[in-house]
């Protein structure tokens, strides 16, 4: 396969004994990704982990932080942080994601001890 191939398809569905249903016909034509994959090496930490009441981030221009839970609700967000978010969360395990000016995205983890 090389790029401007293109794969036609389309299926019957049966129910039953019944006569078959045709779906949609469709073609997907082959591309070229123009992804990257460069990986890019952002240095951030966060400290000091675990943490109690707050903790720094060794990042330059920050865009945004998001906390979330290890179930996925999220529990902190702040679009405009300084080098020291500060927060009321209880003890437990988080995910930390660090929107960078340049748009990268940093994941991190955090612990809470109080």
């Amino acid at each position: 396969m090389i790029k401007g191939d293109t794969i036609p398809n389309k299926a019957d569905i049966y129910f039953d004994f019944n006569f078959p249903i045709a779906t949609n016909r469709h073609t997907l034509t082959l591309v070229v990704p123009n992804g990257s994959n460069e990986i890019i090496e952002e240095p951030v930490n966060l400290y000091p982990n675990p943490a109690s009441t707050g903790f720094y981030i060794s990042a330059a221009k920050i865009s945004s932080i998001t906390i979330s839970d290890l179930i996925g609700n999220e529990v902190y967000k702040n679009h405009n942080p300084d080098s020291f978010v500060s927060f009321d969360l209880p003890n437990g395990g988080y995910l930390v994601n660090i929107t960078l000016s340049n748009g990268l995205m940093v994941k991190r983890k955090l612990v809470v001890v109080r």
